[in-house]
């Protein structure tokens, strides 16, 4: 596969314990590829541990001026920035496998307009609060997406690749949709873009080995916020 038509967007705030692990899997495993670091305003030494790697593989994003700040704002400037033909969207902290990169943009490389990592396991210690959080958005997420019948994938995913140029016209066409202090931009992509033939992988979604879940209070207003628009 040729991965120089390949960008991975990783959105981060202070992930200086994994992501320097994270940008060398990807970058011996998968040859050619572009990684976007797209930074929230890291205070440890995420921008230092990202800039000190590949300089022309590895670009870093520094968002810690801009007027507004979350994951989707992020990925949304990580997806502006990017040059190459697909994307694909994950996590900073290894939650994510980087081995599954490779199936995902093979889909892609197919003719897949977008490829959703799906959760078919969560090898982590969820505590009763995260579990009833995440299966209430999910549930009401479906609820919100009920035209578009799209009950057979995690549209919680935050693990997806798609078609950059269609994307941004997604955004572009859209730009009410988005709540760019949110979480979940692939739920917000899934409400406005058209109904296509969607792939999945599966995955086991792996538990935290290093720092803590930046899940809170204004994460779950932000989605309520994603499920009225």
């Amino acid at each position: 596969m040729d991965y120089r038509n390949l960008s991975v967007i990783i959105p981060t705030l202070n992930e200086d314990a994994s992501i320097a692990s994270l940008i060398r899997m990807l970058l011996d495993n998968y040859p050619c590829i572009n990684v976007i670091i797209a930074d929230d305003g890291s205070t440890d030494s995420t921008r230092r541990i990202a800039e000190s790697m590949n300089g022309k593989k590895v670009v870093f994003i520094d968002r810690s001026s801009s007027p507004v700040h979350g994951l989707t704002a992020s990925v949304l400037d990580g997806i502006a920035a990017c040059q190459t033909k697909y994307f694909i969207v994950m996590d900073g902290d290894l939650q994510h496998p980087p081995e599954k990169v490779g199936e995902i943009f093979e889909r892609l490389a197919q003719g897949k307009k977008i490829v959703i990592a799906s959760r078919e396991k969560v090898d982590s210690e969820w505590g009763v609060k995260r579990m009833a959080v995440s299966y209430g958005a999910t549930f009401l997420g479906w609820l919100r997406l009920l035209p578009r019948n799209y009950f057979s994938c995690d549209i919680m995913s935050g693990f997806f690749g798609m078609e950059a140029s269609m994307c941004r016209q997604v955004i572009a066409h859209n730009p009410a949709a988005f709540v760019p202090e949110g979480y979940k931009v692939l739920f917000d992509l899934l409400k406005c873009m058209p109904r296509e033939d969607i792939c999945q992988v599966k995955y086991v979604f792996g538990s935290r080995q290093f720092g803590r879940s930046k899940l809170g209070a204004r994460h779950v207003i932000s989605f309520v916020k994603s499920l009225l628009k």
